[in-house]
């Protein structure tokens, strides 16, 4: 099971997803392939929304759509995303409030297999 590990960037700078914070991996290819994918999805999907991010339909539908592509396209790409492991002891607490945060998390979820350590 590959792992994802989020924290903090120095000095609040954004990273790769838009947000204060980075992610970290021991697998390379991982970082770039989970972006890739993260980014297909934000880029892709429409920020009208009633709801919060977490309970879109909208947001899981085209997330799930995505991951399906990726999977058909780049098959070593959509083994990389399934049951992945994002591990966040190491992001403070009050960064996983942050907006964009949310939405990756709210992304990620869309996974198979995803599990998160708090």
């Amino acid at each position: 099971m590959a792992r994802l590990i989020i924290v903090e960037t120095e000095n609040g700078t954004l990273g790769p997803w838009n947000g204060p914070f980075t992610i970290e991996a021991e697998d390379l290819d991982l970082p770039h392939v989970v972006t890739a994918y993260v980014m297909t999805v934000v880029n892709g999907v429409s920020s009208y929304n009633k709801k919060a991010w977490e309970e879109s339909s909208l947001l899981r539908s085209y997330a799930v759509e995505c991951f399906e592509e990726i999977r058909e396209d780049a098959p070593e790409a959509g083994q990389l995303l399934e049951n992945l492991e994002v591990d966040l002891s190491r992001m403070p607490a009050p960064l996983r409030e942050h907006a964009m945060w949310k939405l990756h998390r709210a992304i990620l979820a869309c996974l198979p297999g995803m599990t998160f350590i708090e």
